[in-house]
């Protein structure tokens, strides 16, 4: 499954059910709504995409604006020195050499203020900020994994067609939940999410 198109044919493949019409299969415009939702979503929750941004801290400037694709950051340092996390109630007004950080609105705050230029570097999950075509693949996600993707569509496709408490739309659901839970293991716990420098 390389393009869109294709993890939405799978889609319908998985899709068991005969349609009561309120659903076309041929609509591949929806579909692709639908792939796109479950793409942000899907990199969101799994955290399976990892990017490394930069920023030079300017004198007496604590907040930074963050990359427009951000979710989470994962680490962050200076001079291979690890900053560690703090939150924004902990802060001081005090300057000096980095130290911690906070993430607040989309913003990164440094702890203390810094006193002069200083390169932090940082590894952040992200997430897709514009949508794919059909002919497009979803690159964030890899390969042996974008069969969520069509759990996600299956679901949607349930939802609209049966309705969304319909036992039909549930057990679908409930499969791409499942499918969701086992990723997010996956890159969230164990060697996968200590593999810090893997960027994708």
């Amino acid at each position: 499954m390389n393009s869109l198109n294709d993890i939405i044919t799978k889609a319908f493949n998985l899709f068991d059910e005969p349609l009561s019409g309120k659903y076309d299969k041929d609509n591949r415009v929806l579909a692709r709504w639908f792939g796109n939702l479950g793409y942000r979503e899907i990199c969101r929750e799994t955290k399976c995409s990892r990017v490394i941004g930069s920023i030079t801290t300017e004198t007496n400037t604590r907040e930074y604006s963050l990359p427009s694709d951000f979710v989470a950051i994962q680490l962050a340092e200076y001079l291979n020195n690890k900053l560690l996390p703090t939150s924004i109630q902990c802060v001081t007004t005090m300057s000096g050499t980095p130290k911690k950080y906070f993430i607040e609105r989309k913003k990164i705050g440094i702890e203390p203020i810094p006193d002069g230029q200083y390169a932090i570097d940082f590894i952040y999950f992200n997430q897709p900020t514009s949508d794919i075509t059909l002919e497009s693949t979803p690159e964030m996600i890899p390969y042996e994994w974008r069969h969520v993707m069509a759990f996600f569509i299956c679901t949607k496709v349930a939802e609209i067609d049966k309705g969304a408490e319909n036992p039909v739309a549930e057990r679908h659901r409930a499969l791409y939940n499942q499918e969701l839970e086992v990723m997010r293991n996956y890159f969230m716990s164990g060697q996968h999410a200590d593999q810090a420098m893997e960027v994708r």
